[in-house]
């Protein structure tokens, strides 16, 4: 199961365009809600009715976990030690970990980047001290994938269904989505 967690104030694009790449792609996705209520508001008040509740995630099933970025949606997730102690514990069992625009730096907080290669949107490098940050727009180093802000949506969605999905359907998806253009960029 790929959970992408949200909280208040998460960005829409960073989190519609990637769960729409991995649906599209055959992918089991549940968005998370972090918040609690019925519903989860974007930072551009987009109201979302998440899949399950934090509490009701299951750790042992988790083949990735994905924070989207927006503020003050990443500093929600930063601010949560039920999301901190899940991403050290993916982070120990190898899982994949990913990150766009403000929420590497929850990454950071949670002392999982350190040693690798990332990427995140500007300002948020001082809160990834022992990361080797990189300008490019996705980042790929072992198991954790960065992208660095809102028009990396699709491709950090790429990223993620390339890891995640069948090729075959992460192609038909390339293809249906009229997005070769991309595909020449990832």
């Amino acid at each position: 199961m790929i959970y992408i967690l949200l909280a208040n104030g998460f960005m829409e694009t960073e989190t519609c365009a990637p769960l729409n790449i991995l649906r599209r792609c055959g992918a089991a996705v549940q968005l998370v809600n972090v918040s609690g209520g019925p519903y989860v508001e974007g930072s551009n008040g987009l109201r979302v009715i998440p899949d399950i509740d934090f509490a009701d995630l299951q750790t042992e099933q988790a083949e990735a976990i994905v924070l989207p970025g927006g503020m003050p949606g990443a500093s929600n997730l930063g601010q949560d030690e039920r999301v901190i102690s899940l991403l050290q514990q993916q982070a120990k069992r190898g899982g994949l970990i990913a990150a766009i625009c403000a929420a590497p730096f929850v990454l950071g907080k949670a002392g999982i980047l350190t040693g690798h290669k990332a990427c995140a949107y500007p300002g948020f490098e001082a809160y990834m001290a022992g990361v080797t940050l990189c300008p490019d727009l996705v980042v790929e180093d072992g198991q954790f994938i960065t992208a660095n802000g809102p028009s990396a949506a699709f491709a950090f969605g790429f990223a993620l269904a390339s890891r995640l999905c069948p090729a075959e359907n992460v192609e038909a998806v390339f293809q249906g989505m009229q997005m070769p253009q991309l595909k020449a960029r990832l």
